[in-house]
């Protein structure tokens, strides 16, 4: 099959011809149709960040069908649709029976950081891994989610954000968008800080779900905050980085 491999930083993805993998006992094979390219991708090739080893198929945002399954899975079927959770979590040790899976302490690795990612033909994980897909969601919307959309909503959980509470988004990128349609749900009011004036202007903020105000960085954020809050500060805040 073919993948998009890491070789090393400062140069581009090589598609590489490799076997294609086969699941273990407890494992399936998913026929990957669609893969989101997060800004971890974009840092293994600039050289930020690094992979576990070379060469390493990056792609750690996936969706797609199920292609094979191990002897022992149940539950899955070959052509069902799923998501993938990018974290390789054991299922057994104290993190993962509380629901922290991201706290895992023996995954089998994480897609594209320590284990072969989604930019390729297909990709095997633990059965465990995977989210059932309801058919009026397509591949392309999903994939963003399992990275972008979860990242979101875990900060937000964690913040414990409340209805009425003043919620500041630091960057209106992908992270950011999610994390407002989040906290909106969450029934807080939302600020979203951009120092990008065409994402600003664009209005995506509000087309995602809706937010309360958007605002540039320095003293008009601030002023956005006040107004919103009605003089009071913000509950919590997000930073998504390149705004």
């Amino acid at each position: 099959m073919l993948a998009a491999r890491f070789h090393a930083a400062g140069r581009p993805l090589s598609l590489d011809d490799v076997p294609v993998p086969v699941p273990g006992p407890d494992e399936v094979r998913v026929r990957v149709r669609a893969a989101g390219v997060c800004g971890t991708e974009l840092h293994f090739v600039d050289g930020l960040y690094a992979p576990a080893r070379v060469p390493m198929t990056l792609g750690h945002e996936a969706a797609g069908t199920v292609d094979a399954v191990g002897s022992q899975v149940g539950g899955w079927k070959v052509g069902d649709r799923a998501a993938v959770y990018y974290y390789l979590f054991c299922g057994g040790c104290r993190w993962c029976l509380v629901g922290r899976q991201n706290l895992c302490l023996a995954p089998r690795g994480v897609l594209a950081f320590a284990a072969d990612g989604a930019f390729a033909e297909h990709v095997v994980v633990p059965s465990r891994c995977l989210v059932r897909l309801p058919e009026q969601l397509s591949f392309e919307q999903v994939a963003p989610l399992c990275c972008a959309g979860t990242t979101a909503v875990h900060a937000l959980a964690e913040a414990d954000v409340i209805p009425g509470e003043v919620v500041v988004v630091l960057g209106a990128g992908g992270v950011g968008l999610a994390a407002v349609q989040e906290a909106r749900r969450r029934g807080a009011v939302v600020v979203a800080v951009s120092r990008n004036p065409a994402r600003r202007a664009g209005g995506a903020h509000r087309r995602c779900g809706g937010c309360g105000r958007s605002a540039g960085s320095g003293r008009r954020g601030v002023r956005a905050v006040r107004r919103s809050g009605r003089g009071r500060g913000p509950g919590a805040g997000r930073d998504h980085g390149h705004a």
